[in-house]
């Protein structure tokens, strides 16, 4: 008898979380793989997330090195280029 009662409520349930669940595991990333056409970049974008302001928490930070001084060409006015 509570069988025949709790039918109702589980298919109410079941067949809309099935379909998210389903949605979720193998629809999102094929979908993704077929507009993309990269399995990394469906990986990464499946497992993190969009982008987001904390993403700094997400991923580590490393200090940069300082380089050398950068190059400047010379500097010509205009005048000099005109013969």
């Amino acid at each position: 008898m509570w069988r025949e009662r709790l039918k109702v409520p589980i298919l109410i349930v079941g067949i809309p979380l099935a379909a998210i669940v389903v949605h979720v595991v193998l629809l999102r990333p094929l979908i993704g793989l077929a507009l993309t056409g990269s399995k990394d970049y469906v990986y990464r974008a499946y497992g993190w997330g969009d982008s987001d302001l904390y993403d700094y928490e997400k991923f580590p930070s490393r200090p940069v090195q300082k380089t050398a001084p950068a190059f400047h060409f010379k500097s010509v006015s205009a005048c000099d280029l005109v013969p």
